[in-house]
């Protein structure tokens, strides 16, 4: 399985408040959900993610934060599948992570 954040991008600069940080999600078997990160994979939180199509298909997940201070912040996406698999943490296929840079 495989998650990827594509907005916002790797090295973006944002203003401070509320961003939807948005990606696709795709395994051999439907996914059951998608985890964000935004500090670099020390908490995790729940994203919404389109239903499921009949086929394995991508599926469209996204997450609203608060950037409320100043600084690099680093975003990572993970995905479980109905299957109980999750998206590792190296390798191929790895937790796919940016890094975007927010200002006052």
């Amino acid at each position: 399985m495989n998650a990827v954040i594509v907005w916002p991008a790797d090295q973006d600069r944002l203003r401070l408040g509320r961003h939807l940080a948005t990606g696709w999600a795709w395994s051999s078997s439907p996914i059951a959900r998608v985890e964000l990160s935004t500090d670099g994979g020390a908490s995790w939180h729940q994203t919404e993610v389109t239903p499921p199509a009949p086929t394995p298909t991508w599926q469209r997940f996204g997450f609203v934060w608060e950037a409320a201070v100043p600084g690099a912040y680093e975003l990572r996406a993970r995905a479980t599948d109905r299957r109980g698999r999750v998206q590792p943490g190296g390798g191929r296929n790895a937790v796919h992570g940016i890094t975007v840079h927010v200002a006052e």
